[in-house]
């Protein structure tokens, strides 16, 4: 798309990988705003009981309409739609395979910057563009992307307005 060529500053094995698009948060939409796990369109990318405070657990959880689940894409960060001044973050900015991924602050590290690879339906950490965001056991982790076996069924997510 020669209109968001500028978005295309990543590339890894061979496909690229994009921005989020900006999308306004749109809490009364049932799709804006939501990132579906692929595996189970039924679950999205959930705040743990809606509790907006640093070092809150992301999960999935069945979508539904609460604040919890709605997510507004800006630049690099995917920010909590309802409260805009969190982000999903990378626990202590490590990317080790199983670190956890939390709400915290936005402060502007590279903890808290996220890659859409529309190819492969990959979350990519820009920490280390091999790692992806998982899900064990309804748990949001890191872990080494992968687009093969089963292995693959766990970081695959549909994200309505990235590109």
């Amino acid at each position: 798309d020669p209109d968001h060529e500028d978005r295309y500053d990543y590339k890894y094995d061979g496909s690229v990988a994009y921005y989020f698009d900006s999308v306004p948060a749109n809490t009364n939409s049932t799709t804006t705003g939501h990132i579906y796990f692929k595996s189970n369109v039924l679950k999205c990318l959930d705040l743990s009981h809606n509790r907006v405070s640093d070092n809150t657990n992301i999960q999935t959880w069945p979508c539904n309409t609460t604040d919890a689940q709605y997510w507004y894409f800006q630049d690099e960060q995917i920010k909590l739609a309802s409260n805009q001044g969190y982000c999903l973050d990378l626990y202590k900015a490590n990317p080790t395979d199983g670190n956890n991924i939390q709400l915290y602050k936005c402060n502007g590290t590279n903890a808290q910057d996220w890659i859409y690879d529309a190819d492969h339906q990959f979350i990519r950490s820009k920490i280390d563009l091999t790692k992806c965001l998982k899900v064990i056991d309804d748990n949001v982790v890191l872990g080494s992307c992968t687009d093969s076996g089963d292995a693959a069924s766990y970081m695959k997510w549909i994200v309505p307005g990235a590109y």
